[in-house]
């Protein structure tokens, strides 16, 4: 009887059970799939690496986002994007897969106070098991392209230097007192 129970439990925890996702090689994306860098990042300056593991249909729709480790910010951002992406695999079966991804995001630094488009992602399928993507953005920047420079007039800070220093002269100095 005890056996009877044991085994049929186990039976049903197995049927239960979820089966493990296995590993496949993204070969490719959809072309109408990008990913671009977060604006809040932009804004906040954060850069850094994401590494998470993608699930996935064996159809290429993606299921599913764990991050592994990386800036939470960035790692939510990619997951959200990821989310209507199809990936192309050579995956066969119904059980999910899931492939490693490493998404490098950094900045470039522009030269002047233009603003400029960001840095088309590369992505990169050559290793099996393993999505590359490289994010590269130009930050916010804050600053006035149209302000001008002028120079100084040097009598005038000249003046200004002997006035600070007669100050600083005078400052502090008890006044004297009267000669009897």
């Amino acid at each position: 009887m005890w056996r009877f129970l044991i085994i049929s439990s186990l039976a049903v925890s197995v049927m239960a059970a979820e089966a493990e996702p296995r590993w496949c090689s993204a070969t490719g994306k959809a072309a109408s799939d990008r990913l671009s860098f977060p604006p809040i990042a932009k804004a906040a300056r954060i850069e850094g690496v994401v590494v998470g593991r993608i699930h996935f249909q064996p159809s290429g729709k993606v299921a599913g986002f764990e991050q592994v480790f990386g800036p939470g910010m960035l790692a939510k951002s990619l997951e959200q994007q990821m989310a209507s992406w199809t990936l192309a695999n050579e995956a066969k079966g119904d059980d999910l897969c899931e492939t490693l991804i490493v998404a490098r995001f950094r900045f470039k630094e522009p030269a002047s106070c233009d603003p400029r488009p960001d840095v088309p992602t590369e992505y990169d399928f050559s290793t099996p098991g393993i999505l590359r993507l490289d994010l590269s953005a130009y930050p916010y920047l804050i600053c006035d392209p149209n302000s001008t420079v002028t120079s100084s007039n040097r009598a005038r800070l000249l003046l200004y230097k002997v006035k600070r220093g007669l100050r600083r002269f005078f400052h502090g100095r008890e006044p004297l007192e009267p000669m009897l």
